[in-house]
């Protein structure tokens, strides 16, 4: 559901029960904060020597930070697409990472997380183009890609490595068809990668980013929630441009049918995404570096049907196209298979439900489910596993890599044991033989949240959107990961504060 205002956390509606009441005044003299845990650990992630223990990092993107970026997004917030925009102070300024990321690089880096996840946008890099053009555009703004090079170093001068973001949810402006009415396949976005020729224009850009940027990235991710970018913008039309599609059959059409929508563009981002690939290597070759791992960071939830029967049927659907499809046909051309997890889906009909009372929501909307990660990488390793073709998976491959995880929560009050039990919940799959590499958590600061707007506050950090310089202000839950970070471990007392 949109953003409107918090959902109550439900932990303190369950307190209204006499039952509950009386069990309380009961155990008052037990009550966990009497406890004195000492310094008992609840997971270990050890001491980061070894090739496969846990590192820790941050995550932001140039359509939630940068400003000075007139981007599809900024179009979008302006023609009323955006929930929570018009009434925040400043919105189109962001976060000031393209004047002044230093702000956000060393909060991340102050917390001790060896790996930082930004991106380039390719709008900013490539503003005149066409899509119908028959010769690629490759960078055209060789002073952007400067001050993009100036950012990496910086982050880099913070002893952080970096993990760089070719595509992240924003199409530039000359591929974007705006105003356009709904049609019978649900596609209602204009054409971008639906387009025959956006896999040229994407990987000649990629090529001038990868010669030029190579020496300076750990890790690289082509495309972040492909399957989330194409649903959302051609078969709902709830991200730009839209309008929104309101057909369930054009929606299905849009979803199943290869050569239409969302099917057709996922299509198209796989081969782009082959053919990075095979750029990324043959640089490094050529350039004598190091392989950095190349992937994807894929969106996946723990996706339960809300009762037996059709809800069933639906839930296994939207396992096969939204968590499997994607990465089948990639996973030849993938180091590590990046997952960004934020919870809990029920799917009641064709589309998503409210949970069970016992569930927990996040300001946005989410259901909270720590084991649902462990299931999730479960259900990966056994689908994966002894497949010769999973190169992640393989001895020479880098396994897996939670590039997202995080929760709307404007009055911290749920992100910390949101943080510790996923963090537990890592551990488990670990101990399951389940090779998890990395944890990166969104995000720093809070920022702009897609068509949600403003409302949704996944940062460590509050940001001050009346003062000019958009201030920090750290949450507790900051200097929780801090401390978890430099430590390497989760304490039975922090999980019992």
């Amino acid at each position: 559901p949109p953003c409107a205002a918090e959902l109550a956390p439900r932990t303190f509606r369950r307190y209204l029960s006499l039952g509950v009441m009386a069990a309380l005044l009961l155990c008052a003299s037990q009550s966990p904060a009497s406890v004195d845990y000492g310094d008992a650990v609840a997971a270990s992630f050890g001491d980061g020597s070894a090739a496969d223990d846990l590192w820790f990092g941050l995550a932001t993107a140039p359509a939630h930070a940068e400003n000075q970026l007139n981007d599809t997004w900024l179009e979008f917030a302006s023609r009323g697409g955006v929930h929570a925009w018009r009434n925040t102070p400043r919105a189109a300024e962001r976060l000031h990472f393209w004047t002044d990321p230093e702000v956000d690089i060393k909060l991340a880096a102050d917390t001790g997380v060896s790996v930082y996840r930004l991106g380039v946008d390719w709008g900013r890099l490539v503003p005149d183009c066409s899509l119908d053009r028959e010769t690629p555009c490759g960078v055209q703004q060789w002073e952007v890609l400067d001050r993009y090079i100036e950012i990496i170093k910086s982050v880099r001068s913070h002893g952080m490595r970096v993990m760089l973001s070719l595509f992240h949810h924003s199409f530039p402006r000359w591929g974007v068809t705006w105003g356009r009415a709904e049609t019978p396949d649900g596609a209602a976005a204009g054409e971008m990668f639906t387009h025959p020729r956006s896999v040229e224009h994407f990987v000649a850009f990629a090529r001038d980013i990868i010669e030029r940027f190579a020496p300076l990235v750990d890790f690289w991710v082509t495309f972040n929630e492909p399957v989330v970018f194409s649903m959302l913008t051609h078969c709902m039309g709830i991200w730009p441009p839209g309008p929104a599609v309101t057909n369930p059959y054009a929606r299905l059409n849009c979803m199943t049918n290869p050569k239409t929508g969302a099917l057709l563009a996922q299509n198209n981002m796989i081969r782009a995404h082959r053919q990075i690939y095979a750029l990324i290597r043959a640089n490094e070759l050529a350039a004598q570096l190091p392989l950095a791992p190349v992937g994807v960071a894929h969106l996946i939830m723990d996706s339960r049907p809300f009762a037996v029967g059709f809800d069933s049927a639906s839930t296994l659907f939207i396992d096969l196209y939204s968590k499997y499809y994607f990465i089948d046909q990639l996973k030849e051309t993938l180091d590590f298979c990046g997952i960004n997890y934020y919870g809990l889906e029920i799917v009641t009909g064709i589309g998503p439900g409210l949970a069970p009372k016992e569930v927990e929501y996040s300001g946005s909307g989410r259901g909270i489910s720590p084991t649902g990660l462990v299931s999730l990488l479960e259900a990966y390793q056994a689908r994966y596993g002894t497949d010769p073709k999973a190169r992640f998976m393989r001895g020479d491959g880098y396994g897996f890599v939670v590039t997202e995880n995080g929760i709307a929560d404007s009055q911290d009050l749920l992100r910390p044991a949101y943080l510790l039990e996923h963090l537990l919940a890592l551990r488990a799959a670990q101990r399951r033989g389940i090779r998890v590499r990395g944890y990166t958590f969104w995000t720093a600061s809070d920022n702009w949240e897609w068509a949600d707007g403003y409302c949704p506050k996944f940062g460590l950090a509050a940001v001050n959107r009346s003062d000019p310089l958009l201030r920090r202000v750290p949450r507790d839950s900051y200097h929780l990961f801090a401390k978890v970070v430099r430590s390497r471990r989760v304490t039975v007392a922090q999980r019992h504060a």
